[in-house]
């Protein structure tokens, strides 16, 4: 193997090997590299992404470290998904793992939030605790009294806590704060509803933006769309 250009064993598309090593795959094994090849760009349309993204490699990465996102504005490159299908398909939270224990201890529940970035949850998240964002790392985490969540840049959303109950809770509690950033359209009736004044809507030139002035809301219901939703 390494005679023939390679400086390790592994899977033939594992994200870990060098570029030049998955160069190698066109000649030794053509069917395979169309393969893999022909999925990734399928992929990468259905997420709105650009061919670029997958002629240059950004797909090896789950999280892009600032290396490659320089790389990818030296280039012109987005390699932030967009929305794909149709309006009612364009958000959405799934489970794609279930309730498992974790090995420090306490549940999980791994899912996917498609068509909403971290940056957009900060501040309805801020109702459920505690909240750090970080746009280098792309990850936006959430500290609460119970358990924790994370969503990450790619979607993926994450919620750990003591028991299988409580994560259960607070993964759907999580999941109706993500939503509510996405529907959310400035109209200022959960401002007028909260009962703590805890609520700002910011209104500018061109965009609005919701402001929680504090965190772990007190509140057990938000006004949504006509109706006392709890959480």
């Amino acid at each position: 193997m390494y005679a023939m250009g390679f400086e390790r064993v592994g899977c033939w598309l594992c994200p870990a090997a060098l570029g030049a090593e998955f160069r190698r795959m066109p000649e030794l094994h053509p069917d395979l590299y169309q393969r893999w090849d022909t999925y990734l760009r399928d992929w990468a349309e259905h997420m709105g992404l650009p061919g670029g993204y997958i002629d240059h490699g950004f797909w090896r990465w789950r999280e892009h470290p600032p290396k490659m996102r320089l790389l990818a504005r030296q280039l012109g490159i987005d390699i932030i998904p967009k929305d794909a299908g149709s309006e009612a398909d364009a958000f959405r939270i799934r489970v794609v793992s279930g309730i498992s224990p974790c090995k420090a201890g306490g549940y999980s529940i791994e899912g996917t939030a498609r068509g909403v970035r971290p940056v957009d949850a900060v501040e309805m998240m801020r109702m459920r605790g505690e909240v750090r964002y970080s746009e280098e790392l792309g990850v936006l985490v959430v500290l609460t009294g119970v358990g924790s969540v994370k969503l990450y840049t790619d979607g993926t959303f994450q919620v750990t806590s003591g028991d299988r109950e409580t994560t259960e809770k607070l993964f759907e509690a999580a999941a109706r704060q993500v939503t509510r950033a996405l529907k959310c359209t400035g109209c200022g009736i959960c401002e007028k509803a909260c009962r703590n004044m805890l609520l700002v809507l910011r209104m500018g030139a061109s965009e609005w933006g919701m402001s929680v002035m504090g965190a772990g809301c007190a509140m057990r219901y938000v006004l949504l769309s006509g109706m006392w939703a709890g959480f």
